[in-house]
C-alpha cells in the first residue's frame, strides 16, 4: 500500500520491483490507500508503507511496514513458489 505523498513508498518500489525482476510469477499490485480506502480498511492498513505478500489462494504470507529489505521479500516470496 501506498499513497502519491509517501516519501518512502517510493523506495519499497524499487525494491519489490527488483525482487520480482529477479523471480519469475511474481507480481507486484501497488494500491493507493487514498484511492482505495477500503481494501486499506480490510487489510488493516495503518501505515505507509506496508507491504502485504499473498499466496496463490490470496492468503496474505508475509507483511511488513516500512521499507523491506530484499533478502526478507525473497525469504517470504521463495516458497511460495516451490
Amino acid at each position: 500500500f501506498s499513497a502519491a505523498w509517501c516519501g518512502p513508498c517510493d523506495g519499497v518500489r524499487k525494491v519489490v520491483d527488483q525482487v520480482c525482476a529477479e523471480l519469475p510469477g511474481v507480481a507486484h499490485v501497488e494500491i493507493d490507500m487514498d484511492a482505495n480506502p477500503e481494501a486499506a480498511r480490510r487489510l488493516s492498513v495503518l501505515s505507509l508503507p506496508t507491504t502485504i505478500v499473498f499466496d496463490a489462494d490470496g492468503r496474505p504470507r508475509f507483511r511488513t511496514h516500512g521499507v523491506p529489505k530484499p533478502a526478507d521479500l525473497r525469504s517470504a516470496l521463495e516458497p511460495l513458489l516451490a
